[in-house]
């Protein structure tokens, strides 16, 4: 596994994301009636952008972390039956749980079961979670439902970062 890259910059992501950004606002100008919003978009500031999307694998204010999927969206989990696989994960690494769980839930989710199941999709979460850890005798302290929510509210912005890869990709 990776750990998080002392400053954004040094992620091996940034200059991917610089370059995402970039091909984000040329396939806006291609459309012809986008120019409005390409030109608004040509000027975020994609470090502080990136930034938001590092911010999101540090640790909660708990200072706990789960290892983390990396890349955590519907292609890279096969279903059969009663089972998931889950690959793809070279972008593991020790991060907030609130990075897998935007990325996975903006990036795969229907809107509507997004909407109307947000909350009860990260009580499951949470549940599980505490669940796992108890059955492996983990002695240190597992955050509380209050402590998850209080994670996804400080890295909330994340989800813009995914909508816009999403925007683009999808």
């Amino acid at each position: 596994t990776n750990s998080a890259p002392k400053t954004p910059e040094e992620s091996p992501f940034a200059k991917p994301f610089v370059n995402l950004h970039v091909a984000f606002v040329n396939a806006l100008k291609s459309y012809g009636d986008c120019d409005v919003y390409a030109e608004k978009i040509a000027k975020w500031n994609v470090k502080k952008i990136f930034n938001f999307w590092a911010d999101t694998g540090k640790a909660m204010r708990s200072e706990f972390l789960v290892l983390g999927h990396g890349d955590l969206w519907i292609n890279n989990i096969m279903f059969k039956a009663n089972d998931i696989k889950m690959f793809d994960f070279q972008a593991t690494a020790w991060a907030s749980p609130a990075y897998d769980i935007f990325y996975f839930l903006l990036t795969s989710v229907n809107d509507e079961v997004k909407v109307e199941n947000f909350e009860s999709l990260i009580e499951f979460y949470h549940q599980e979670l505490s669940s796992g850890l108890s059955k492996l005798e983990y002695e240190a302290h597992i955050p509380t439902l209050e402590e998850l929510h209080m994670d996804l509210m400080d890295k909330g912005t994340f989800s813009a970062v995914c909508i816009m890869f999403m925007l683009f990709i999808f």
